[in-house]
Formats: structure tokens, C-alpha cells, sequence
């Protein structure tokens, strides 16, 4: 879904395809004789911003440009955000960021969430190696005096919201809205994490499959800094616990199988192994110290982000997303309860 265009930043036009190849030899990043002897494919893939993927034979660029007064300032931060990463974590190479359009290289390969479409073993596989790109993304970034500050979520604004957390318009976000507000647990979860948030390092503040590309080499590339800066490392971890959860409690197989009370105690054994690998690698990768407890309760509120994000165009509210609710209102109401069921830690 393409965004809402406003302006181009500065007065300057507003790329299009032929105007993202010309912005590309404009810098000195295509030649003439490029386009002629090997050519180039151009793809649209907008969303928050206008980007474009150009693809010269193996190689390419993803040129982004901001579109409204929150994408220009978005698209500037990654653009400082590349800058200030350097080797610390996987990123993209910045290769120019002028007139409101960022250029990094195109990382060839596929989105884990391709993967895990493909073969969902890929989700626990990888989770391990994820975790400690955050820990060091956390522990060993930029100075965190030096960064803008990343925004917090609007999820948080659900519970005493401002005109301007009304971000989504759908008959389904609306209804999804006073779900939320009605429901004790959830607002009053949302405006304790609100009230906990501590910007203390460098977050992605985006942590999905979709962000991660996996490259042939087998590596791991963490793509779409636009919502980075300073923030709750808490944030990103429980991002990366939370889309194991909610795999959970997703799963058919677990819920409708034959012989399912079975089924269902390997499978959660299987999340419990999966959060202690993520825990441990991002420990060891030097992240922060987060008390189970704590952490459900960050999972809780990235499940209620899901619902959101999922209700964004939708007419109505799903059933999976007022069985995410519900369990999201539970770990607030019983985080120690979550941390053992969800965690596999038994609190002393």
C-alpha cells in the first residue's frame, strides 16, 4: 500500500522510476554504459516511503525518499543511522543520501520470513543469531547521547490517546481501538511500559522477518532503520520473543490435531527451548540484563502492536487478533504466571 504523499522534501520532485535511474547516474552510482549494455529492472516496493529497487544484472539500490513531514525526518535519521553503525551490526552499505533520497546497496537474498513461509524450522534456527546482532546492536552501538530519539510506539498511545495516535483508518483499527480501551489489563499494561520506557541505546525499533535478509552466504542483514535511535532495548527483544509466541499460539497443528494435548506440550517445549537460545545468545553478546517477568510483559505489548498493524486495513477485527488480546491482557495480568508458561522460567 503506497503512502500517503504529502510533499517532497525541499520542493524537489517526487521519484518515479525513470526519476530514481537518473537520480542514481546523477551520483555517479550507474553509468551510461551501464544502462545501455547490461540495463536495469525497477521495482516499487512503497509503503511508509517512495522506494524504489534497481537491479543492474547481480547488483543494485534501493533508493527511498520520504513523502511527508514524518517520512523526511524518518529517512534522514536511517540515513545518520548507517553512518553512526559502521560494523557494529549487519547493515546495508550507505552509498548517498542527498535531496531527501537515501541510497544503500541492495542486499541480494531473501527475507526471513520467506524462509520461514518455506520451512517455519527456519524461525528457531536463526532466532539465536538474531539475538546476538540485538545484543550487539545494544550493547556496543553509538553513543546514545548522540542519537535522535527513536518514537515510541503508537501502541502506547492506545490507552489516553491524541488525535495523532489515530494513525489507522479502517472500520477494523477503529473497532481493534475499543477493544483496547475497554479492556483494564491492556490499558493498563500499555501505560506501565509507557511509563518504563528508558531510551538508553541504539534500537531498530522494528524487529520482524521481514527486516532480516538472509544473503546466500548464509548471513543475516538487518534492513529498515527508518523507526531507529535512541530506545528501550526491551523494545527489540521482546519483538524477537514475541513473533515466537504468537508462531505459538498460531499454529493449527497444535490446537485442532488428534491426540493435541500432546502435540501441544512438545511445541512448548520447543518455544521454551527457542527463548532460552535467544536469551543466552544475547546475554553472551552483551546485552542487557531483563528479568522474566519483565520481558512477558514486552511481549505483551508487541502482541498487541501485531493486532494493530494486522487491523490496519482490515473491516473488522479477526478472531486470532481477540485471541492475541486476550492473552496479552493475561501476561499483564500475570506476568509471573506468562514468564513460566510462555518463558519456561519458574520464578523463585
Amino acid at each position: 500500500m503506497r503512502a500517503l504523499i504529502d510533499f517532497a522534501p525541499g520542493g524537489a520532485q517526487l521519484l518515479d522510476a525513470r526519476g530514481t535511474v537518473d537520480h542514481l547516474v546523477a551520483r555517479g552510482l550507474i553509468s551510461a554504459e551501464t544502462l545501455v549494455s547490461a540495463g536495469v529492472t525497477v521495482t516499487d516496493r512503497s509503503s511508509r516511503c517512495r522506494t524504489y529497487v534497481v537491479r543492474t544484472g547481480p547488483s543494485g539500490f534501493v533508493v527511498k525518499q520520504g513523502t511527508n513531514s514524518e517520512t523526511v525526518q524518518s529517512v534522514r535519521d536511517e540515513a545518520a543511522t548507517y553512518s553512526r553503525l559502521g560494523s557494529v551490526v549487519p547493515v546495508p552499505c550507505l552509498r548517498s543520501f542527498r535531496d531527501g533520497c537515501l541510497v544503500t546497496d541492495w542486499v541480494p537474498g531473501s527475507t526471513l520470513a520467506g524462509s520461514i513461509e518455506r520451512d517455519p524450522r527456519a524461525h528457531a534456527a536463526r532466532a539465536p543469531e538474531l539475538a546476538g546482532i540485538l545484543a550487539r546492536l545494544h550493547g556496543s552501538g553509538p553513543d546514545p547521547s548522540t542519537l535522535p530519539p527513536a518514537r515510541p510506539s503508537a501502541v502506547f498511545l492506545l490507552a489516553r490517546p491524541p488525535l495523532a495516535a489515530f494513525q489507522f483508518h479502517s472500520h477494523g483499527s477503529h473497532l481493534l481501538t475499543r477493544l483496547i480501551q475497554a479492556d483494564e489489563m491492556l490499558t493498563a499494561g500499555l501505560l506501565s511500559l509507557s511509563s518504563r520506557w528508558r531510551a538508553s541505546s541504539q534500537i531498530h525499533n522494528d524487529v520482524r522477518p521481514e527486516n532480516i535478509i538472509e544473503t546466500p552466504g548464509g548471513g543475516l542483514v538487518v534492513i529498515d532503520w527508518e523507526l531507529a535511535g535512541r530506545g528501550d532495548p526491551r523494545w527489540d527483544l521482546g519483538a524477537l520473543v514475541a513473533g515466537h509466541v504468537i508462531a505459538f499460539l498460531e499454529d493449527a497443528d497444535v490446537w485442532a490435531r488428534p491426540a493435541a494435548d500432546r502435540h501441544r506440550a512438545d511445541r512448548l517445549g520447543a518455544l521454551h527451548a527457542v527463548v532460552r537460545r535467544v536469551l543466552d545468545a544475547y546475554q553472551e553478546g552483551g546485552g542487557c540484563v531483563v528479568p522474566p517477568v519483565d520481558l512477558v510483559q514486552w511481549v505483551a505489548g508487541r502482541m498487541v502492536l501485531t493486532t494493530m498493524e494486522r487491523c490496519s486495513a482490515a473491516p473488522s477485527v479477526s478472531a486470532a487478533c481477540r485471541h492475541l488480546l486476550q492473552v496479552a491482557a493475561n501476561l499483564f495480568r500475570r506476568p509471573e504466571a506468562g514468564a513460566q508458561i510462555f518463558l519456561g522460567v519458574r520464578q523463585p
